[in-house]
């Protein structure tokens, strides 16, 4: 049930009694109750303030033994005639039949622990048999999320080593899959509930009730995660309580995607009345920012859209100073988005020259570092050096993009191109050198979706031929390493409305430091 935006969302009217909230804040709880406990107080914030209390305390507690025991000495004389006489004592004589009464339980015991060992180990090594992955992995170490006939499935993949951390069989249908800058935590959204998974084997879980359309978004240290729950609120969740504060209530009408500043004190947001989605959409929308540590508001611009039309945030510029936003506009009947520049001192919001294309709550194509941006300026594609506003028009006569994603530091993009023949869909555009070169890939599928994986490999999504499930090719970029498959199973997202697939809804990778 949404709250009024002055108290938290609360999960249930029955609150944990003292003693499993000291349980808990101390570190005793059983994982289960753990997880309905940080489940609670990541929207009770009375509970919430009595486990940091617990917490505090036990800290305090600990330092004042740790401060002790520095300080002890032996009392004098230290007398060890108790320690001589029990040396000199005779050893007992021990039957063999008392050797064995003694022994059998912890034989048991091992046995039973060896069992169970070797029937989790089965059924994992049977899950990763049935993704088909590879087991020679020799790429950049990643984690990966996807969506597979057997549900959802975290991997970790390091040179020589693949893990499988996590599968959750009751995932079949996720949206907006995210994960932490340093791939320790997943963020997802299925059937109105906001999943916060730890992507660790046997991490934490957490379940956050929704009640509407919601966006989330990690800080730049993954060490919050920042969403809206459908009901107008904007909610901070941080990692190290595992629980949740209000940064914005719910009379102020917050929606949507947000976008962190580069040092993670800033979070812009769009409000809107009334909340979408309503039949004509909203008529009044602002573009705001709200400062994390004291909850500040500043309201950055105004917009009165035509009916029909979202405004919504992007990312800022890597000074802080201004935002990107777009927009989508019925008008277009092909879900183009209009691109603003947003001056953050100066309150303006100036529409540039040039359309992306969206697909759901997000851009099919990606703003990449230093704030460039593929788009289509109405007659060719081209690409806009937003911090220098410059454009670059791509060489030659390209296909249209069906998905694209930058290199890290922005110097080259890589792009599936729609309608081209299986194998040589994947094409790479150097902006220095304006250069494009085609990868080629085997024959029998079809270049779907990619993923830069550093600097010296792609990962590539292909569906093959017949097939109803993708598969996830490793692809290097400077070897002469012929491109291998690495995963089979893979869902196909829902089709959009418009140019390709919403691959966030069942893909994921973070590529490691």
């Amino acid at each position: 049930m949404a709250g009024d935006g002055n108290t938290p969302l609360k999960t249930s009217d029955d609150h944990p009694d003292d003693l499993v909230l000291q349980e808990y804040a101390l570190g005793q709880s059983e994982a289960e109750q753990a997880a309905e406990v940080g489940q609670h107080i990541a929207q009770c914030a009375r509970c919430r303030a009595r486990v940091e209390e617990w917490r505090q305390f036990g800290e305090r507690l600990a330092a004042d033994l740790r401060r002790d025991l520095d300080r002890v000495t032996p009392a004098e004389p230290l007398e060890f005639s108790r320690i001589a006489r029990q040396w000199r004592v005779p050893r007992r004589r021990t039957s063999p039949a008392t050797i064995w009464r003694l022994s059998f339980p912890a034989l048991l015991l091992g046995l039973l622990l060896w069992m169970a060992f070797w029937l989790v180990s089965g059924r994992r090594t049977a899950a990763l048999r049935a993704l088909d992955l590879l087991e020679d992995y020799d790429g950049p170490p990643v984690v990966l999320a996807a969506v597979t006939d057997r549900g959802l499935v975290v991997v970790r993949l390091v040179p020589g080593e693949v893990r499988l951390e996590q599968r959750l069989s009751y995932v079949t249908h996720p949206a907006g899959l995210q994960l932490a800058p340093d791939g320790e935590w997943l963020a997802f959204t299925q059937d109105r509930i906001l999943h916060i998974l730890g992507t660790r084997a046997g991490g934490a879980h957490l379940e956050i009730p929704l009640a509407g359309l919601a966006g989330w978004a990690w800080s730049p240290d993954g060490s919050a995660l920042a969403y809206t729950d459908g009901a107008g609120q904007l909610w901070l969740f941080e990692r190290h309580t595992l629980s949740s504060r209000l940064l914005v209530p719910a009379s102020e009408s917050a929606w949507g995607k947000l976008a962190w500043n580069p040092d993670g004190t800033q979070i812009a947001y769009v409000t809107a009345r009334p909340l979408p989605p309503v039949a004509g959409g909203a008529t009044h929308q602002s573009l705001w920012r709200v400062d994390v540590l004291s909850g500040l508001r500043v309201e950055l611009a105004r917009r009165l859209p035509e009916a029909g039309a979202l405004l919504s945030a992007e990312a800022w510029l890597a000074s802080g100073e201004g935002l990107l936003a777009w927009e989508t506009s019925p008008a277009d009947g092909e879900n183009l988005a209009t691109l603003y520049q947003v001056d953050v001192s100066g309150h303006l919001l100036t529409a540039l020259d040039g359309k992306v294309p969206v697909q759901g709550e997000n851009l099919s194509w990606p703003l990449g570092p230093q704030a460039r941006a593929l788009v289509w300026d109405g007659r060719n594609l081209v690409i806009w050096h937003l911090q220098e506003q410059k454009k670059q028009p791509l060489a030659g006569q390209l296909a249209w993009p069906q998905t694209v994603d930058w290199s890290a530091d922005g110097a080259w993009l890589a792009a599936v191109l729609a309608g081209a023949p299986p194998g040589q869909g994947v094409i790479l555009f150097a902006l220095e050198a304006s250069t494009l070169r085609a990868i080629s890939l085997p024959a029998d599928a079809t270049e779907r979706a990619i993923f830069c994986g550093g600097p010296e490999h792609l990962f590539v999504i292909r569906q093959p031929q017949g097939r109803e499930t993708a598969e996830v090719w490793l692809v290097s970029l400077v070897e002469r390493a012929a491109p291998r498959r690495l995963m089979s199973s893979v869902a196909l997202p829902e089709a959009g409305p418009y140019n390709g697939w919403r691959w966030d809804d069942v893909f994921a990778l973070r590529v490691l430091d």
